[in-house]
């Protein structure tokens, strides 16, 4: 059996592979407020992860995420992580947003160094 070979312009500027699949580390006041709205207006980046240590802020911006493609019908699964490092470990995302509290930011950032993230 020979692989399925689809040709770019079938899928054009909306393909899977010209998106950048972003994991949200922390989804707290600016997370919700600033970063998340931020990063969802974009067309070329979704966010497909998020992680939170409080699980109410997490499934609140689970949620919100969710509902947002959900309104404008588009198919993606958000996932939530309460540990930052299970998620790291996802092959598929691309770029990690990090909305924490500053004394944080150095081990997260160096975190998805070392996973292969963009930051």
């Amino acid at each position: 059996m020979f692989p399925a070979i689809i040709p770019a312009r079938v899928l054009g500027a909306n393909a899977p592979s010209k998106k950048i699949n972003i994991l949200q580390i922390g989804c707290g006041r600016i997370a919700h407020a600033m970063d998340i709205p931020g990063l969802l207006r974009q067309d070329t980046a979704r966010i497909i992860a998020v992680c939170d240590l409080d699980s109410i802020r997490l499934k609140d911006a689970r949620d919100s995420v969710q509902g947002y493609y959900t309104r404008r019908g588009i198919s993606i699964s958000v996932t939530a992580y309460g540990d930052y490092r299970e998620a790291l470990q996802r092959r598929d995302i691309d770029a990690v947003a990090i909305s924490t509290p500053d004394h944080w930011h150095s081990e997260l950032v160096v975190a998805a160094a070392l996973a292969g993230k963009d930051i």
